[in-house]
């Protein structure tokens, strides 16, 4: 019985690890690799490293996206309106929303989908 017993935890034990994200998930090159990140588990400890490098990712992008838009050498106009300062986690759930309604696009590349999502949500007039 104490054998049977080893060999199920064993094999929930592998189930889980086989379950847990891996180093190559912390990629963001698709609209769906980076779904997979912004809406893990938070519970988990790998979902805290996916929403970590989640937020981590979307700040640079919003920091890069400041700096274009104050550049004059691009002379860029805004493509994002939302009328306030939005937090990296209304960012955050601005994507996963978007990309649960737009399914579809999740082969894009995931600055052109982010980028998507923000500007559907808060469109400039």
């Amino acid at each position: 019985m104490r054998l049977l017993s080893f060999a199920i935890g064993l094999g929930l034990l592998a189930s889980a690890a086989q379950a847990q994200l891996q180093p190559d998930t912390f990629r963001a090159e698709t609209v769906g690799s980076m779904h997979k990140l912004c809406s893990a588990d938070e519970s988990t400890p790998d979902g805290k490293y996916a929403i970590g490098f989640c937020y981590g990712w979307l700040e640079g992008l919003g920091q890069f996206y400041e700096q274009l838009l104050i550049d004059e050498r691009f002379d860029l106009e805004p493509a994002v309106c939302a009328g306030k300062e939005l937090t990296r986690e209304e960012v955050r759930a601005t994507f996963v929303k978007w990309i649960e309604a737009n399914p579809e696009s999740k082969e894009r590349p995931a600055l052109d989908g982010i980028f998507s999502a923000m500007k559907e949500t808060y469109p400039c007039k």
